[in-house]
């Protein structure tokens, strides 16, 4: 008869089996893998492989905008003796004045028309502006928004304060005066005139040279 031999089991002692962080490891692979990654690029990577950028003035960087490389804020305002005021009849008045626009070797873009005109007669019921240019010779019309109000001072009425804007897209090569008119209907005689042309400027050099305007 075979001898049976008895095996007794017994739990394993606190010291010899210690808990497993899993999340502490999978950190730990995680930062190894990237440090891996950043010491192989490390090595690939020398002097000869470094991007320098010039920009000089012969050859500049292109910017975002290819075809309007160089955009400077205009506004310009015609006040008093620079605007002339005179009744067209038929219960009009108009109102012009002339700027110099851009200097040769840029480009005007016109973008709003806005003013104030004081009328001592009857308060305007609508306007038009007219934008005349040289370069190239064109007419552009446009009907602003107007709004007027009673212009009272110390208790005695002074006339109508009428207040106008037009927003409008008008391109004029540089060199060229530009003429603007202002007609209202409704009033005859005019105390006070202001007219503000905003807008900006496009360099039209030799190294950043502007495509031609497109007329019909």
């Amino acid at each position: 008869m075979r001898q049976i031999q008895q095996i007794t089991l017994r739990d394993p002692l606190p010291w010899q089996l210690a808990p497993i962080d899993l999340l502490r490891a999978r950190r730990l692979s995680l930062l190894g893998s990237l440090l891996g990654v950043l010491a192989f690029t490390c090595a690939r990577v020398s002097a000869a492989d470094t991007v320098r950028v010039t920009n000089p003035a012969t050859e500049p960087v292109l910017t975002s905008r290819v075809d309007e490389p160089a955009r400077v804020p205009y506004q310009a305002q015609l006040v008093g003796a620079t605007v002339t005021c005179d009744g067209g009849g038929f219960g009009t008045i108009s109102c012009s004045g002339s700027i110099s626009g851009a200097p040769a070797g840029k480009r005007l873009v016109v973008q709003q028309v806005s003013g104030k005109l004081i009328a001592n007669s009857s308060s305007p019921t609508n306007a038009q502006i007219v934008l005349e240019t040289q370069s190239p010779a064109a007419v552009y019309f446009a009907v602003p928004s107007i709004s007027s109000v009673a212009f009272v001072f110390a208790g005695v009425f002074h006339g109508y304060a009428s207040v106008f804007q037009s927003q409008q897209t008008v391109y004029i090569d540089g060199g060229s005066p530009v003429l603007i008119t202002i007609t209202l209907l409704g009033s005859t005689s005019v105390l006070n005139d202001s007219i503000t042309v905003t807008g900006y400027v496009v360099d039209c050099t030799a190294t950043a040279p502007c495509m031609p305007i497109v007329t019909h």
